[in-house]
């Protein structure tokens, strides 16, 4: 490569009916400083171009991280999803054994109620029953006896007197 260094130091032939050295020289000079000039903004253009690289290659490098990082983001995203889904199923699937327990448990629990009704229906009826049969045999008993109709107002009446001082009592 040329350098300005040889354009200064250039030595012609002089002839006859030549260029003015004078001419050359003031040409050549100018022509030097032009070309140191040319020189140092190419080797700063170098140095940018260099140090324009360098940062395109760090921003590559981040620009690779990022993708990566949205890549993985994006995965996980996507797993978390897919658990909150298997924990959604999880949950339902425990509500509805649960709900279904529930049921069942109010079903057995009515069944039983149920039953239990039916067997004081049957208690009253039976008691019903005995009481009639019971009063029955009072009834027959005090026809029988001769007792009248005084004597046992009368010992209705004492009935209700102690029935009422027994509940002053308590």
């Amino acid at each position: 490569m040329l350098t300005p260094r040889d354009i200064h130091e250039a030595e012609f032939k002089t002839v006859w009916r030549g260029y003015s050295p004078q001419e050359v020289d003031e040409f050549l000079g100018k022509l030097v400083k032009k070309y140191e000039e040319l020189c140092q903004e190419n080797e700063n253009l170098k140095e940018s171009l260099e140090e324009l690289e360098t940062r395109l290659g760090e921003y590559s490098r981040l620009e690779l991280t990022i993708v990566d990082t949205l890549e993985t983001a994006k995965r996980t995203a996507e797993d978390l999803k897919a658990v909150a889904e298997r924990e959604r199923e999880v949950i339902l699937e425990e509500a509805r054994v649960r709900a279904e327990a529930i049921r069942q448990r109010a079903r057995e629990g009515a069944h039983e109620e149920l039953a239990r009704l039916d067997a004081l229906q049957r208690e009253g009826e039976s008691f019903r029953f005995k009481f009639r049969a019971l009063l029955e045999l009072y009834l027959n008993m005090l026809e029988e006896s001769g007792i009248g109709q005084e004597q046992l107002t009368k010992a209705f009446a004492d009935m209700e007197t102690e029935v009422a001082s027994a509940e002053e009592e308590e």
